[in-house]
């Protein structure tokens, strides 16, 4: 069977996602403190999928289908970094 982990995440689109975005996730959360808990891992979840698609439109990559095609945001694992960011702000 073939390891398809990526630096301790469960592929390389879940790491990149991480590695661009955790740092703002976290701090959206630390600053909300009080309204989140740890078992909101959907909700943190969502919140990466929101940046991300906000800054793919920012960036008008809904008009390049060659970037789309380089980007397989179906592998990603949202949970696990809703889950990740949940962990490390409320820590």
């Amino acid at each position: 069977m073939t390891d398809t982990t990526y630096n301790g995440w469960a592929n390389r689109e879940t790491w990149a996602i991480g590695l661009h975005l955790m740092e703002t996730v976290t701090e959206w959360i630390i600053d909300a403190r009080d309204e989140w808990s740890a078992d909101e891992v959907d909700q943190a979840a969502e919140i990466f999928q929101d940046l991300v698609a906000d800054q793919m439109l920012e960036a008008g990559l809904p008009t390049y289908p060659l970037l789309w095609d380089l980007l397989d945001l179906s592998q990603v694992d949202w949970k696990s970094l809703g889950s990740h960011a949940l962990e490390v702000a409320l820590s």
